[in-house]
């Protein structure tokens, strides 16, 4: 699938889904890698990782897991306001705010 193609097909994806969760590196004190199979497990069809606190050592750390586990369950991955930092972890895509970058 080409780049284009691949756009393509997650704007197709975020059009669909019904499920959008944006949660922060610590939801409900779990660790992503325990909250986010279940979450999508239960219908999450999309993740958005969203923590202003974290300086880039743990955010990338947390966006990777994030990443792999959205991968290997079948959910898009949406990195909040770190275009640079979604590029190096595969996000699907980067959400940028108005006030943002």
């Amino acid at each position: 699938m080409g780049g284009n193609d691949l756009g393509a097909d997650r704007r197709a994806r975020i059009d669909a889904a019904r499920l959008y969760l944006v949660c922060d590196c610590l939801p409900g004190d779990r660790g992503l890698g325990d909250f986010l199979p279940a979450a999508i497990s239960g219908g999450v069809d999309v993740v958005q990782l969203r923590d202003k606190q974290l300086d880039d050592g743990f955010l990338v750390e947390a966006a990777s897991v994030a990443a792999d586990v959205c991968q290997q369950y079948g959910a898009l991955f949406i990195l909040n306001d770190r275009p640079d930092i979604a590029a190096t972890v595969r996000a699907d895509g980067v959400h940028v705010g108005q006030e943002d970058m």
